[in-house]
């Protein structure tokens, strides 16, 4: 009689990830001779016979391609939508956009929804922080199970086993911060992401690099802890301005935490670019008549990458992973 055992079984005594043994079964995608032979032990001494669905899973048709991304309403993640709805339109597949709200555990509900439905494929920006070591196990586990091409976007974790396009955190940051510097900038203040995130934490160390390699003291007064929102921003600037006594420059974490910043600034009777300045993480296209520095990315093109990049693994499954780094510019627009 045959053991009834599962791929996950399988997975788990051999000590690889779940879409290993996938490829060992299917014959598709690359795996090392000794991890294949591993697996191939493990099949013959416990007698396992993979599913119907497990063989033939290779051969699923569909025309629908999933995106998760932690805030719909953010005209960033917007634009990498817009992007990806190009590359998709092209090959005649239909989109179906989810939103995790920054949101670990809802995200993992939405990937256990869509696991439920015959997907071409998946591009993800995760909410799962590497801080939850427990957790990313887990996420991966869940990845891995749904057996369809995965791209990461936008995503700074470790995900070696996937294709992943991304900015760098920390690079923007501290060449944004040195190029204030160079440009004259001595007090320069920060508002932050919520530090619980991979994302707020590598922007922050990037600023702080920037100083220290400068030789400029971290002043903790000027370091200002937000959540990425445009209330909290606004909130703390509101603050900060009331004192009388703040930054010559703030650099704003990503886009809606500048928005926040500039409406505070704009209630607050001060000329932005002339009282106060401001280097933001990412170009705000509602207020290009004022004066503030930023990081210009390009999330649209982002989006068409990571679509590409879709489109080719499903082509061919067998490709190694693939990492690409977005490139990005500083503007410096600063009146003194």
């Amino acid at each position: 009689m045959k053991t009834k055992m599962t791929i996950e079984d399988i997975a788990s005594k051999a000590g690889v990830g779940i879409a290993t043994v996938s490829r060992v079964l299917n014959n598709r995608g690359y795996v090392s001779e000794k991890t294949r032979a591993k697996i191939e032990e493990v099949i013959k001494n416990y007698d396992y016979v993979p599913s119907a669905t497990a063989r033939n899973f290779a051969k699923k048709e569909s025309n629908m391609v999933a995106v998760i991304v932690p805030e719909a309403h953010n005209p960033y993640f917007a634009a990498a939508v817009e992007g990806i709805s190009e590359i998709l339109e092209q090959q005649e597949l239909l989109l179906i956009l989810c939103n995790s709200d920054k949101d670990s555990a809802k995200e993992e509900k939405i990937l256990y929804t869509l696991k439920q439905q015959e997907l071409k494929g998946i591009i993800v920006t995760p909410a799962i922080d590497d801080l939850d070591k427990g957790g990313l196990k887990e996420y991966k586990e869940i990845v891995e199970s749904l057996y369809i091409p995965v791209v990461f976007m936008d995503s700074g974790l470790n995900f070696y086993e996937w294709d992943v396009v991304y900015f760098d955190n920390i690079a923007n940051s501290y060449n944004a911060i040195k190029a204030a510097i160079e440009d004259g900038s001595r007090e320069i203040g920060i508002i932050t992401g919520d530090l619980q995130t991979k994302t707020a934490r590598d922007r922050y160390k990037g600023y702080v690099q920037a100083l220290e390699e400068n030789g400029i003291d971290i002043n903790e007064k000027y370091v200002y802890h937000g959540d990425f929102t445009v209330k909290t921003a606004y909130n703390i600037t509101r603050k900060m301005l009331s004192k009388g006594k703040y930054p010559e420059i703030v650099f704003t974490s990503n886009n809606l935490t500048t928005i926040g910043f500039i409406k505070a600034v704009y209630d607050a009777k001060l000329k932005l670019g002339r009282d106060i300045h401001c280097i933001s993480f990412d170009k705000l296209d509602t207020f290009e008549e004022l004066k503030y520095s930023y990081i210009e990315r390009n999330p649209l093109q982002m989006g068409r990458l990571a679509a590409t990049m879709l489109m080719e693994r499903i082509k061919e499954p067998e490709l190694p992973a693939r990492k690409y780094y977005m490139k990005s510019k500083i503007i410096v627009n600063i009146n003194r």
